[in-house]
């Protein structure tokens, strides 16, 4: 399901606008006396020491209070382990190959982009996505009538070599129209399992992030080692993204899905389907290079022509946000989730989740 509809009364939108409240009312505030480096589409705070970042994490962090009435500002969190990842979904930011998806085709970026723009738009991350399908159907685990629909018609292209046009429609329009909403529960769960798709994982959590920052980062560095990243997007944000952009917020049923469940999670998917429920093309969102889509980032700053959102951005005065640290001050981050017992066992509740740990454990030397 999608957690929230686009709203399309201008009066409602106008409204929203008038009760945008500043993320910063004059200027970006200064987080244990660091101040933000303004990237274009976000600020970057680069904390010097553990305890800076988790304190900028830490509820009572001046960043989460509206001054006005005490009221709190809400975040939604996301760890990268190399801070120079973009907010950019797994299927354009790997080859399928590197997940374990065997493809060749479509190695670099803009191959990647070509394969949901030109002729065979959508085949790229339809592919691995109809075999998981598959996969859940022959475990006998529910799946949505609209992802039988495209499990079905799939089967229908592949077993009928040379099979009349007609047999072929029902594919086609199911391949234009994906993701739907009704698709996203088995996305959701795909995404939590390797599969690469158009989404992003997000959490409530900070210190979830946090893990997923830094739980696959050893401890053999030197001075020069590169910095983690934990993104703070802020929900004002998000919600304005939903009422003008078309933005997908993606609160998935939890069913057949403990992950979600344990790690506080929801997605976002800035990439719409090729085609509405009518029939009718979408405009997709891209860069003026024509080679990728924009990062979430980018996208979310982009008001384009809309004077509506441009006005937004200006009373908002704010963007996403990023925690940078240096990973040679890891250690007290680890000592930190220890003590809250977030790890890999709590977070995939399964014997999966308890061999990644035990491994985790393993390669930093850490016993019980």
């Amino acid at each position: 399901m999608v957690a929230a509809d686009l709203i399309n009364d201008n009066g409602l939108n106008d409204d929203f606008i008038k009760t945008v409240r500043p993320l910063f009312p004059e200027k970006p505030l200064e987080l244990s006396g660091i101040e933000p480096v303004d990237k274009g589409s976000y600020y970057e705070y680069h904390f010097k020491e553990a305890g800076e970042l988790l304190k900028a994490l830490d509820c009572e962090c001046s960043i989460y209070q509206l001054p006005e009435n005490a009221g709190r500002r809400k975040f939604a969190f996301r760890g990268h382990r190399d801070a120079n990842w973009k907010l950019e979904p797994s299927i354009f930011r790997e080859t399928l190959a590197s997940s374990g998806f065997e493809r060749p085709v479509n190695s670099n970026r803009k191959n990647r982009y070509l394969a949901h723009t030109g002729a065979l738009a959508n085949q790229y991350e339809l592919a691995p996505f109809v075999n998981f399908l598959d996969g859940m159907d022959r475990l006998g685990m529910f799946i949505e009538p609209e992802c039988q629909q495209l499990l079905q018609a799939s089967k229908l292209k592949l077993g009928s070599e040379g099979a009349a046009f007609v047999d072929v429609v029902p594919y086609a329009a199911s391949t234009r129209r994906f993701p739907t909403p009704d698709q996203f529960r088995c996305l959701a769960l795909a995404q939590h399992f390797g599969v690469p798709t158009r989404l992003l994982d997000w959490t409530t959590n900070p210190y979830i992030a946090l893990f997923m920052a830094t739980a696959g980062i050893s401890d053999d560095w030197t001075d020069n080692d590169p910095k983690f990243a934990v993104w703070l997007m802020p929900h004002t944000l998000l919600r304005a993204a939903q009422i003008f952009k078309g933005l997908n917020v993606v609160d998935a049923a939890k069913l057949d899905n403990k992950y979600i469940v344990a790690q506080h999670g929801f997605f976002t998917s800035h990439i719409p389907p090729r085609e509405d429920e009518m029939g009718n093309r979408i405009d997709w969102p891209e860069i003026a290079a024509r080679d990728r889509f924009p990062y979430l980032d980018e996208y979310l700053m982009d008001a384009g022509e809309d004077q509506r959102y441009q006005e937004f951005l200006a009373n908002y005065n704010g963007k996403p946000l990023c925690f940078t640290l240096g990973v040679n001050n890891i250690r007290p981050i680890r000592r930190k989730l220890d003590q809250l017992n977030i790890n890999w066992g709590t977070l995939m509740p399964n014997l999966e989740g308890v061999l990644k740990e035990a491994q985790r454990r393993a390669s930093l030397g850490i016993g019980y």
